[in-house]
């Protein structure tokens, strides 16, 4: 018995207009250089930690560079969104959800790919903690995350579709995720009971360690409560007492300010721009 054949047109795959590609990019130009001079003042940066820390925040904000909690909690704050469970597209089309209508992500950035290098980079937490080395080795694009209140469920009418297949393993929609994927939806689990300052105290320090610095403890030259950073010899203290918030914004600080070295050292170092 013959089959009828399907009459539905196959739903063509969306293709912004070169208009709206350089509105994008205007924006991402413009949420650079805000993040670039909220890593350079220490109130920005202790301010976000301070919401970081706070209750409701996804646990995984607390695992990615610096840069990204800077760009994600700025927009949250500017576009009035209170984070509370944050994925990518294809990691909400697997968990039954969509984009909304109307809604736009909120940028981060992330490695895509390394230049004249063999180094792997950790695409765990969306940019890797290294964003304070050479960029001319690492390239990076802006990329969109939603919250969940950006989010709707897939409707049951069978009108809702979508291509995403997972960015950390390529599982189809609906197909749950190959073992050791990294993407949003898995994520590196956090370690049972790692509190939110563990947590960003282990990220921080990673950081800064990554960035090329180590890390001297406590051998009664410094405070409990003290972190500071010399810069000159590569060094960050940090005392015993500083996995306190107040600590722990004074670490954040410290690699505000070695990312903000790195970025000047670029700028002086690269070629005049063509008249």
């Amino acid at each position: 018995m013959a089959h009828a054949r399907s009459t539905r047109k196959p739903r063509k795959k969306y293709q912004p207009t070169p208009e709206q590609i350089a509105a994008t990019e205007e924006r991402d130009r413009a949420l650079h250089a805000e993040a670039a001079a909220a890593m350079a003042d220490p109130d920005v940066i202790r301010q976000r930690v301070a919401q970081a820390l706070g209750p409701g925040i996804p646990a995984q904000i607390r695992r990615w560079s610096l840069r990204n909690v800077l760009l994600i909690l700025s927009q949250a704050e500017q576009r009035g969104i209170t984070l509370t469970d944050v994925d990518t597209k294809s990691g909400w089309a697997k968990r039954g959800r969509r984009p909304a209508k109307g809604q736009t992500g909120l940028r981060i950035v992330r490695p895509v790919g390394a230049i004249d290098s063999d180094d792997s980079t950790d695409e765990a937490t969306d940019a890797p903690a290294t964003d304070a080395q050479d960029e001319s080795i690492v390239r990076f694009r802006m990329v969109p995350r939603w919250d969940i209140s950006q989010t709707v469920p897939f409707s049951t009418s069978g009108d809702d579709s979508t291509d995403a297949v997972c960015s950390g393993c390529d599982a189809a929609p609906g197909e749950p995720c190959r073992p050791a994927c990294i993407c949003l939806a898995c994520g590196a689990p956090a370690a049972p009971d790692e509190s939110p300052a563990d947590a960003l105290w282990n990220n921080l320090t990673d950081q800064i360690t990554r960035a090329g610095y180590r890390f001297v403890w406590p051998d009664g030259s410094i405070g409990p409560a003290e972190v500071r950073a010399d810069h000159d010899a590569r060094a960050a203290y940090a005392g015993i007492a500083a996995l306190s918030p107040e600590g722990l914004a004074d670490l954040a600080v410290i690699l505000g300010e070695i990312i903000t070295r790195a970025s000047r050292r670029r700028a002086a170092l690269a070629p005049p721009a063509a008249p």
